[in-house]
């Protein structure tokens, strides 16, 4: 068994105990570690502490009962393995920057704020996405000019031959923006097969005026958009935008309202194949 696989032991151990008391040195001894290695091992594999994952989810699990029972917040601080309601009060604020007492009158929680169990798909989601949080910009409009095509996405294949086709027909797109910026969108219709998805891939235009018949113009709308970012080979995209789909976006306050979401490729991105590439992620969105 490797060390994640253990760490995951740990972390079921831990939902497990939720309201127990959990003692960082029993946890490591249980699975045997030191205190040291297994905090250091387990801060680098879920790039939280386990002190900071344990009272995050503590806190967490304790909302159900701060806002749909009558208990006492001392109460329910006893049931979750707190001291005391100074120690609860404490590691409530330093989660959600409000103490119970205000949360229970106000039945407001921002839900970014809350810490979800970790699992192996969380975690396989987080490895291929820059590790820092998105950012939302106001984006002017961008037009482009390129291949539109039809795929299915359980075919697991990466995109190469149609940005191969692209390539091959630079020569014939006008008023190509310079430097070249590229991009890559996604679209779809409401009421569309989940397994299949249309692509466009396209250069940066100046004007769509005088394009060949045989290639497409579209544009990306001036709008606000949630900037993500992916660390890796290209055909592992899919699970960074599993992170932002699964992950982040449920439980934001952010909606989607539009039917598309794109990549750009800037100076980070160093092709296809490099596993230190950096491309960007678009998502429209509306607080």
């Amino acid at each position: 068994m490797n060390n994640q696989s253990i760490i995951m032991k740990s972390i079921k151990h831990i939902e497990a105990h939720l309201q127990d008391e959990l003692i960082i040195r029993d946890i490591a001894d249980h699975f045997g570690f030191s205190s040291f290695y297994y905090s250091r091992l387990f801060k680098g594999i879920t790039n939280l502490s386990p002190k900071d994952y344990i009272i995050g989810r503590k806190v967490t699990e304790s909302l159900h009962d701060l806002l749909t029972c009558d208990a006492r917040i001392l109460d329910i601080a006893l049931k979750y393995g707190f001291n005391s309601n100074e120690t609860y009060t404490r590691a409530f604020q330093k989660s959600f920057g409000l103490t119970p007492s205000d949360i229970r009158k106000t039945g407001l929680v921002n839900p970014m704020k809350r810490m979800n169990e970790i699992t192996e798909e969380s975690l396989k989601r987080q490895a291929f996405r820059v590790n820092e949080a998105p950012t939302l910009v106001n984006l002017p409009e961008v037009k482009l000019a390129g291949i539109p095509f039809y795929y299915d996405v359980s075919c697991q294949n990466d995109l190469t031959p149609q940005w191969q086709h692209l390539m091959d027909n630079l020569k014939y797109i006008p008023h190509i923006h310079q430097p070249n910026r590229y991009y890559q969108l996604q679209f779809w219709f409401p009421d569309q097969a989940d397994d299949s998805i249309y692509f466009f891939v396209g250069i940066e235009v100046d004007s769509l005026e005088g394009l060949p018949i045989q290639l497409t113009g579209k544009v990306i709308a001036s709008r606000k958009y949630l900037r993500f970012k992916h660390k890796g080979r290209s055909n592992q995209v899919g699970l960074t935008y599993d992170y932002i789909y699964k992950d982040f976006l449920p439980h934001s306050n952010y909606e989607l309202k539009e039917f598309y979401d794109f990549e750009y490729y800037g100076p980070d991105y160093l092709g296809p194949y490099n596993d230190n590439s950096i491309s960007e992620i678009y998502i429209p969105v509306q607080s």
